[in-house]
This record gives C-alpha cells, sequence and structure tokens, in this order.
C-alpha cells in the first residue's frame, strides 16, 4: 500500500481524522475514547500482544485482572490456584471473595470472573467445588508444590485356614 502526504501511515484514513497518523491502524481502535487510537496510546503496555492496550483488554472482559493490579493474568506469574486476592495464599479472605461472588452471573456487578473457575458465565456449586480443591491443595502444600502420588494399594495377604 502506498502512502500519500495525505494518509501518512497508509491505513486508509486520511490524516487530518486518523486517530494515529504515525502509525497503520485502519480499524481507529480507541478503547478508551480519549481520542488518541490503541496503536499510539502514549505509556499503553500491550503484554499479550494483541495490539489492544492491556487497560483496555481487561475493561473489555477480553482479559482477566484476578488481582486487580491492572496486568492481565495471561501476562502475570501464576498465583496459587485459588488465590482470589493475590497475596500468596488461599485463605480465608479468598473464600470471602468467592461467597461475595456466589450465585451471581456475567453482567452482574457481583459477578467475578475469577470465581468463576468453569467460565459458563455464573459462579456456582461447581466452581466452589473448584475453589475447594484449590484449598485443600494448599492447605496440604502451601509451597505450591504438588502432591505426592498417592501409594498404590498393597494386596492383603490371604488369611491362613
Amino acid at each position: 500500500c502506498q502512502t500519500s502526504p495525505t494518509d501518512q501511515d497508509g491505513d486508509g484514513i486520511p490524516n487530518e481524522s486518523d486517530n494515529c497518523p504515525e502509525h497503520y491502524n485502519p480499524s481507529q481502535a480507541d478503547c478508551d475514547g480519549d481520542g488518541i487510537g490503541d496503536a499510539c496510546q502514549p505509556g499503553a503496555t500491550d503484554c499479550n500482544g494483541d495490539d489492544i492496550p492491556d487497560e483496555c483488554d481487561i475493561a473489555a472482559g477480553t482479559s482477566r485482572d484476578c488481582n486487580l493490579d491492572w496486568v492481565p493474568d495471561e501476562c502475570a506469574p501464576p498465583e496459587p490456584c485459588g488465590d482470589l486476592d493475590a497475596d500468596g495464599d488461599v485463605d480465608g479472605e479468598d473464600y470471602a471473595r468467592f461467597v461475595a461472588a456466589f450465585g451471581h452471573a456475567t453482567g452482574d456487578p457481583l459477578y467475578n470472573a475469577c470465581c468463576d473457575y468453569d467460565a459458563d458465565g455464573v459462579v456456582s456449586l461447581v466452581d466452589y467445588q473448584a475453589w475447594l480443591t484449590c484449598y485443600r491443595d494448599f492447605r496440604r502444600h502451601p509451597s505450591g508444590e504438588p502432591r505426592p502420588p498417592k501409594p498404590a494399594p498393597q494386596p492383603r495377604p490371604l488369611d491362613a485356614a
């Protein structure tokens, strides 16, 4: 595609109406509505490389941010399973967050996608069972190391008659 003096980046949008005239961005995406295209957003990070600033991924719900640090979860080091408050453990505070979200669905202000382990849009008993498994595993092995395998059952000797 050849650029013209009126379309510096060759994206088909004239410079005077282009929200990011130095960077090819034919979609003119501007997720935060500030008039600066996502491709030119100053200081914006895009850790997952989807050409959408991280804060917009999180706000749109296309990326989770369970620990509320404005870094998409797929880009952050993994938290222990069940650690809903990102403090490095699975405890009563995490349980309280889960209970607050229980029974709520997508679109409800109390819905918490981080508690929706099966990602079906509703925090339900299935999700609680998943969280409880995480809690129990953490209590057994707080270092995050996997549980050792269970020993194989040993055959019982036959009783002598």
